[in-house]
């Protein structure tokens, strides 16, 4: 059989990504002004999607170390669920699937408090703490799911062997409501603010530029 490794992707992605998320976050704390109440909580939110944006971004790199991005037949089996070794990678991913719900999550709960700081209608408002809890709601139901999979727990990377000594859920099925509902989520939160900001009473190309700026999260 053929035997391909992009182990080297697996590694350099999510550095980069990792140093993004740094460079955003050391960017966002060196041009803020004097902490409000608000303020201050979406730090501390969005602080916690930088740790766990960054915690994913680790873990997958001790992940390709361990064969991600390898073909199956060519791993040791101990390197797939660590019976040997007590580390694997089947084991990491389990450890980062909980982790990047509260990254994604807490970046759309950060992002929503940020609106409730600058924008006053009262609409809006009671809207952005409507999606808020249902952010929150996600991020609770799919990250005790990923915790919860299978019973018993380690049967979560033990899933692939022969021998079956457990039970899982519909993994395929509950990823694809994740991220159904996750990206959903991501487009109302983009979406939210370009109906009030195309209302505003400035010159055009002021207005564009505003659409355009809260518009980058599409990117």
């Amino acid at each position: 059989m053929p035997s391909r490794n992009r182990s080297a992707v697996q590694v350099a992605l999510p550095m980069v990504m990792g140093a993004l998320a740094l460079l955003t976050c050391s960017l966002r704390l060196a041009s803020r002004t004097p902490f409000s109440s608000g303020a201050l909580t979406e730090d501390i939110v969005f602080g916690i999607a930088v740790m766990a944006t960054i915690s994913v971004d680790a873990i997958d790199v001790v992940e390709a170390k361990l064969g991600l991005g390898a073909d199956i037949w060519t791993i040791e089996p101990s390197k797939i669920d660590g019976v040997l070794k007590g580390l694997s990678g089947l084991k990491c991913f389990y450890i980062a699937e909980p982790l990047y719900v509260v990254a994604t999550d807490t970046t759309k709960i950060a992002v929503l408090i940020f609106y409730l700081q600058i924008f006053p209608h009262p609409k809006f408002r009671v809207l952005c703490h409507c999606i808020q809890g249902m952010c929150f709601a996600h991020m609770s139901a799919f990250g005790l799911l990923s915790l919860l999979q299978c019973s018993p727990v380690h049967y979560s990377w033990q899933y692939w062997r022969v021998e079956k000594n457990g039970h899982c859920v519909n993994t395929n099925i509950a990823a694809w409501a994740a991220a159904a509902t996750n990206i959903t989520l991501d487009v109302i939160v983009l979406v939210m603010p370009l109906p009030l900001l195309a209302r505003l009473l400035m010159p055009v190309p002021q207005k564009v530029r505003a659409l355009l700026l809260f518009s980058v999260g599409f990117l």
